[in-house]
């Protein structure tokens, strides 16, 4: 019987808080960290796009933020730096 009340405890846990227990800072940093390297980004994006070619620089980036995407749960389980760390170079990549 306790450890059925365990498991009803650990999956009510998972569903209404998610799998990782961070706090609205952490949460709001993770998110934001997309942003800022998007937005600092736009004049060297604009330049790698006049010497290289948009279709060089746009498959470079597609090609990169398609390998990195799905790692953003891997990191985050290990450390929400990770997460910091991957949501920065996926908004510097998307910029270019």
């Amino acid at each position: 019987m306790f450890c059925l009340q365990f498991v009803l405890l650990l999956l009510y846990m998972v569903l209404k808080d998610g799998p990782f227990m961070w706090d609205r800072t952490v949460q709001a940093n993770i998110l934001g960290a997309f942003l800022w390297p998007y937005a600092i980004l736009q004049v060297p994006g604009s330049i790698l796009v006049t010497k290289y070619g948009a279709h060089k620089v746009f498959g470079c980036v597609l090609l990169l933020s398609s390998v990195l995407t799905p790692m953003i749960p891997v990191l985050s389980r290990v450390h929400y730096i990770g997460a910091i760390v991957l949501r920065s170079t996926l908004g510097a990549l998307m910029k270019t």
